[in-house]
């Protein structure tokens, strides 16, 4: 639905675009035309009106190929999938635009396009569980951007790669994409060094899982190189992931710091996803340790912040962790907790959170 205020300008500028693609298309024209008739694309998608841009735009690629452009044809059919993803019950049209923007592409010599094309579709596999479909599509897409030397979109590549991979139980193979894709991303002419040391994180995680115990780089190397370059980010995310290394060999106070330290820093940045993974953390290793007025104390604090800066709706996996704890804990120990917790809040300086 168009607001009232901006339905006049823009019937005139719908107008206008139909009315420029005619006068180019009465030239002979045709790609102007299709370019022209894609702002009213642009401005049908705007308001969503999703239906009537998939319309036009199959329009524009009709135009396009009648001039025998694939390259502009490709873009028209690949914005067309973009538009039909989004509508429920369309994703057949939507892989089947994607399908032809891609081989479009490859007869445009447009690898890139082709690529995302290919990694559209494996993104449209996914979704429908056909998980064997999205790793071939995504193997094609690799050959094709190793083919046209798309170094950049390899990097990327391989990761996704690496995901799905992970999701099919192939950890060995996961695990030599990311290595391919740390190469990649450390011998580009301008690395990215924040995508680099992400990258390098996520390869040790899962050379931890590979090799059933903590092998590779060092978190502490990690978190240097983090910090050098000012990734505060990936710093927290090498601390949580040195933190639970550490709960799980048993250093349950170290781990227990660590986990702190990501919760201040959090805190500080209003990072809310990187909170509430630390105050997890922090509860782990306070339950290891026998504290458990501390975990019902970091877990309330966490439901009360998450609701307080995002919603109700942000405290209720948190308080369903609550919930479980009356199952796993007998009721002398809840109930011990509980007047502990009681205590250390009453105890605490006003204004302590």
């Amino acid at each position: 639905m168009i607001p009232e205020t901006l339905d006049a300008e823009w019937q005139a500028r719908v107008r206008a675009a139909e009315a420029e693609s005619a006068r180019l298309a009465g030239e002979g024209d045709a790609v102007g035309a299709a370019l022209a008739l894609s702002e009213k694309a642009q401005l049908q998608a705007a308001v969503r009106a999703y239906d009537k841009a998939v319309h036009t735009l199959g329009e524009c690629a009709a135009l396009a190929q009648s001039a025998n452009a694939p390259g502009p044809r490709a873009e028209y059919l690949h914005a067309q999938g973009l538009l039909l993803a989004r509508v429920a019950g369309r994703e057949g049209e939507a892989a089947q635009a994607f399908k032809s923007s891609a081989a479009s592409a490859r007869v445009a010599d447009d690898a890139a396009l082709e690529v995302r094309g290919l990694q559209r579709l494996a993104e449209l596999d996914l979704n429908r569980g056909d998980m064997a479909g999205a790793v071939a599509r995504m193997d094609l897409a690799l050959t094709r951007a190793s083919e046209a030397g798309l170094d950049e979109t390899r990097v990327g590549l391989l990761r996704v790669r690496a995901v799905y991979l992970q999701t099919q139980g192939r950890l060995g193979a996961a695990l030599a994409d990311l290595e391919a894709a740390v190469a990649l991303s450390e011998a580009a002419p301008e690395p990215d060094e924040h995508l680099t040391l992400q990258l390098r994180l996520e390869r040790r995680v899962l050379g931890d899982l590979v090799a059933g115990g903590p092998k590779g780089e060092s978190f502490d190397a990690l978190g240097a190189a983090a910090e050098a370059v000012g990734a505060l980010d990936i710093a927290a995310d090498v601390r949580l992931q040195a933190g639970a290394e550490r709960v799980r060999a048993g250093a349950f106070t170290e781990g227990l710091a660590l986990g702190e330290q990501v919760r201040r820093l959090a805190l500080e940045t209003n990072d809310v996803y990187r909170y509430t993974l630390a105050c997890m953390l922090i509860a782990e290793a306070q339950e290891r340790l026998g504290d458990f007025a501390g975990v019902l104390g970091v877990l309330l604090g966490c439901k009360i912040t998450l609701e307080q800066q995002v919603g109700p709706e942000a405290g209720q996996a948190v308080k369903a962790i609550l919930q479980s704890l009356e199952k796993r804990w007998p009721a002398e120990t809840l109930q011990a907790a509980l007047a502990e917790h009681r205590r250390r809040v009453n105890a605490a300086p006003a204004g302590h959170a």
